[in-house]
């Protein structure tokens, strides 16, 4: 089996990436004032690292109907076969940057603790605090070396990710 006849959603992915990534760029050039740049990108990044966070999610499904010892995607899975920045993959980067942008708002403080601990582990890792002002604009920036096409650069990354996985599984 090739890796390309499971990675059905990639082009998918990449379709909705672009079109986020085309969103910053047009609030980067038509937002005047800087906090309200900010604000935005913030949201739109956040967006794009939960569109990332399916592709990688779906890596899982893939990865149990090709191999029968696959069981359920979890942080070692996710934690090699790509380059890393501080130490964190930038597959589990992508996950921790998506659960925070989902969930930070409910959390009630920034202990690591229950279904939080890893991801602000993660995110501390990377140099995030409850202090950060735009964390998943700062968290785009330091795992895109701050390229135009952040989110697509990012899915390459998750892409190949895949495909090393899919190699190391296959044999």
């Amino acid at each position: 089996m090739n890796i390309h006849q499971i990675d059905w959603q990639q082009s998918f992915t990449r379709q909705i990436l672009k079109a986020v990534d085309d969103g910053l760029q047009a609030v980067a050039a038509n937002c005047q004032d800087g906090l309200d740049q900010a604000e935005h990108s913030e949201e739109l990044a956040g967006i794009g690292f939960v569109a990332l966070q399916r592709y990688v999610v779906s890596a899982d499904v893939s990865f149990r109907l090709a191999f029968d010892t696959v069981s359920e995607m979890d942080h070692e899975l996710r934690g090699g076969d790509c380059p890393s920045i501080h130490g964190v993959s930038i597959v589990e980067a992508i996950w921790a940057s998506a659960n925070y942008w989902k969930h930070h708002e409910a959390w009630p403080d920034w202990e690591p603790v229950g279904p939080r601990k890893h991801t602000i582990r993660t995110l501390a890792a990377l140099g995030v605090s409850r202090e950060t002002e735009f964390p998943c604009l700062m968290l785009l920036k330091r795992l895109s070396g701050d390229c135009s096409n952040a989110l697509s650069t990012l899915l390459d990354a998750a892409s190949g990710w895949r495909e090393a996985v899919f190699r190391r599984l296959h044999c």
